[in-house]
């Protein structure tokens, strides 16, 4: 289950001029309980935050519940599948998660939030295809926020397409220019592209903001291997694992301690 710092609830309000008395009771049914799931939403990230794996569990299964019903009270808001999405998501339930923003996509396809609740799924399912697309079809709505550059991020950077990661990961860097793990990014997609030049700039960069990060020691070794430095390739290996790279994670890294000649 994902480590909770919070958990979105989106709000929303209605213009009622253009519901029928049936519509009102429909909706008022359906923001009474969602307001029993948020409340329940809120009391699971507390147990969460204390480690109450058990109680955690326990209350964001009440929260689905009480989404359900309010989506059988109102089945035509997408807010309430975006939520009990969501909710799923954080539980783990990948599979539930993906039909209900899909749901809610095809409730409100030119406004919904399910684009970006989408592409974060997709991703954790390793569909990088399917992510980038609805990380693009956010960004038509909302343009490029944060949410939606880091899931082109991580897309593009899996789906090795790094002239466009570049593009992605310079458009966050100048939001975020002190982030060590944004040049190793870009480090590792001008590595990709054999642009040597540029690798070393961003992973110095990164070793200049943060010098215990092993994924920049990792992008080291390779390039300065990638080049025919071996003792500089093996001295910033050594670097990556002192500082914890995990190794049975990274294949690349793995033939390369190999081929340095590092035991196992």
């Amino acid at each position: 289950m994902k480590n909770w710092v919070g958990l979105l609830i989106v709000t929303f309000a209605y213009s009622i001029s253009c519901f029928t008395q049936q519509d009102l009771k429909a909706i008022n049914e359906g923001e009474k309980y969602a307001s029993k799931a948020e409340e329940y939403s809120i009391k699971a990230v507390k147990a969460c935050e204390n480690d109450n794996r058990k109680k955690c569990l326990e209350l964001f299964e009440k929260s689905i519940a009480f989404y359900t019903q309010a989506i059988d009270a109102d089945p035509q808001e997408d807010n309430y599948y975006l939520n009990r999405g969501l909710t799923y998501d954080y539980i783990e339930n990948q599979t539930a998660a993906l039909e209900d923003f899909t749901k809610g996509i095809e409730l409100n396809p030119d406004k919904t939030l399910c684009y970006i609740a989408r592409s974060q799924t997709r991703r954790l399912m390793d569909d990088y295809q399917g992510s980038y697309a609805d990380a693009m079809k956010h960004s038509e709505i909302y343009g490029d926020d944060n949410e939606s550059l880091q899931c082109k991020r991580h897309a593009l950077l899996n789906l090795k397409e790094f002239e466009v990661a570049i593009t992605v990961i310079t458009q966050i860097i100048e939001k975020n220019p002190d982030n060590d793990y944004y040049y190793i990014n870009r480090s590792y997609a001008y590595y990709g592209l054999k642009d040597f030049e540029h690798a070393f700039i961003d992973a110095f960069k990164s070793v200049e903001l943060e010098n215990r990060n092993p994924y920049v020691y990792k992008n080291l070794a390779l390039m300065y291997y990638a080049i025919g430095e071996k003792e500089e390739a093996s001295n910033a290996a050594k670097g990556g694992l002192n500082w914890g790279f995990p190794v049975d994670s990274d294949p690349d890294f793995q033939e390369l301690l190999v081929n340095l000649g590092f035991s196992n």
